[in-house]
Order: structure tokens, then C-alpha cells, then sequence
């Protein structure tokens, strides 16, 4: 009798759930520098590049708008990366948030088959992103431009330029 209750008392220690806490590092510093940082790039780099684009020929315009939307398409793939390393070390600790991951608020920590589904759960997130992006990047160099001029249009304007 005596050794069933203090099976149930190491049973009861041991299912408490755990947490972990955000780091203030992450609220107040890496947090607000992003967000900065976002902004910056759109109130500047932004408009001062579209500014650049639209003051080149309708031609030029077309393959400026073009390259950039394939390099945005690659750009989509970089999230997978993190992805596909958070569920390296999900599956590694076999816990979910794994040991040293930065969390923005107070996280419910998962173990067992919970933390192995996130885990698998992430890695198709990023292959479903890796294999979008590199099809958007794909059509979008495969396809005609996207402008009202067409490549022999192109061609008749530049040579009256």
C-alpha cells in the first residue's frame, strides 16, 4: 500500500506541467529592433527604388520588375530554414519548444509524440515553402513579361529612342 502512494506522489511531481519564460531580450530589444528595421526598409530602401524603376523605360521596367519578383519568390524559402532547424532540435530533445528557443510569451513545454507531431508538422511547412517558392520562382522566369509592351514592342521603341 505504502509503495502504490508514493508511486502516485512521483507521478503527480512529474506531470506538472512546465513552462518556458519569454525572455526580456526578445520583448524589449530584438522585438522593437525588427520592427524598426521593417520600417526603415519600406519607408527608404523601398521607395527609393521604386522611384529608380519607374523612372526607366516601360522595357527596362519589365525585367527590373521581373528579377525582383523571382528574388522575392527565393526570399520565401528562408523561413524554412528556421523551420527545418526547429524541427531538427524538436526531434533531437524531444521537446517542443527545444532547450535555448526564444518564445514571446509563456510556453506550454511539450514532450513525447506532442513535441514529435510539431516537429513533423514544421518540417512539412517547409518543404510545402521550399517547394512554392521555388515554383513561383520557376513560372515567373518561364512566363512572358508582365507588361502592356511586348518584347517586339520593346524593341520598335527602343530603336526610335
Amino acid at each position: 500500500m505504502r509503495s502504490h502512494a508514493i508511486k502516485q506522489k512521483c507521478n503527480k511531481v512529474t506531470m506538472q506541467k512546465e513552462f518556458v519564460e519569454p525572455s526580456w531580450f526578445v520583448r524589449f530589444v530584438v522585438t522593437p529592433t525588427l520592427i524598426l528595421w521593417i520600417a526603415a526598409c519600406e519607408f527608404y530602401f523601398v521607395d527609393a527604388l521604386r522611384s529608380y524603376i519607374n523612372a526607366l523605360p516601360v522595357c527596362e521596367q519589365n525585367q527590373w520588375l521581373r528579377g525582383l519578383s523571382i528574388a522575392l519568390a527565393i526570399c520565401m524559402a528562408l523561413p524554412s530554414l528556421e523551420l527545418a532547424r526547429y524541427a531538427f532540435r524538436t526531434f533531437q530533445t524531444d521537446q517542443f519548444p527545444p532547450p535555448g528557443m526564444w518564445v514571446m510569451r509563456r510556453t506550454l513545454v511539450r514532450r513525447g509524440e506532442q513535441a514529435k507531431k510539431i516537429a513533423r508538422t514544421l518540417t512539412t511547412l517547409a518543404l510545402l515553402n521550399v517547394i512554392i517558392a521555388g515554383l513561383a520562382a520557376y513560372f515567373i522566369s518561364k512566363t512572358a513579361p508582365f507588361a502592356p509592351l511586348n518584347q517586339a514592342q520593346c524593341a520598335a521603341h527602343q530603336t526610335l529612342n
